[in-house]
């Protein structure tokens, strides 16, 4: 089972590469290659909302 705890963790790892990536390739000029990691982050964000959105929901139909 995944934690909060552990899912930040990773969220916060996936941010450090991705932004290690987008300054290495701004430093060589690549403009379309340091922006493209970008949304995939947005979606992991939105996955992570949406997931935690959902197990407090589930949570609840199973207490009433």
């Amino acid at each position: 089972m995944v934690t909060n705890r552990s899912l930040a963790v990773i969220l916060l790892l996936l941010l450090l590469a991705v932004l290690l990536h987008s300054l290495y390739s701004f430093y060589h000029g690549r403009f379309l290659d340091a922006m493209v990691m970008y949304p995939l982050l947005i979606i992991c964000y939105l996955g992570h909302l949406g997931h935690d959105k959902w197990k407090r929901k589930r949570g609840d139909d199973r207490r009433q």
